[in-house]
């Protein structure tokens, strides 16, 4: 079982994520935002998965991990943004935003710390 303040930032980082979507995304269409919501889902759900799966407890080459997750991201969001390129709506989105959204790595961070040393 996971612990609790896991579960609290993951989903404190999806309503993060939700918020700045649908900030971007206020006069678009309803469907865009509930596609939104239900691929953030789908993507947590995809991870609980396969960490739940025991795939990534091989070290053998190449990185599992890699496989995954880092190259399925980087096509999804290359993808996405190749087929958004001329939507406003991706162009509202500050600068600042993404910054300030990987600034939770800091709180991962001192989690992972805190769970190593008990």
């Amino acid at each position: 079982m996971l612990p609790l303040s896991f579960i609290a930032l993951t989903l404190l980082v999806n309503l993060l994520l939700i918020r700045i979507g649908f900030q971007a995304l206020r006069t678009e269409e309803r469907s865009l935002k509930w596609r939104l919501v239900i691929a953030l889902v789908l993507w947590q759900v995809l991870i609980y998965l396969i960490a739940d799966s025991r795939l990534l407890m091989s070290h053998d080459f190449p990185p599992r991990f890699a496989l995954a997750f880092i190259f399925p991201s980087f096509f999804f969001i290359g993808f996405f943004l190749y087929s958004n390129r001329n939507r406003e709506w991706l162009h509202r989105i500050p600068r600042s935003w993404p910054v300030y959204f990987q600034s939770f790595r800091i709180v991962v961070e001192t989690l992972y710390i805190h769970a190593l040393a008990e």
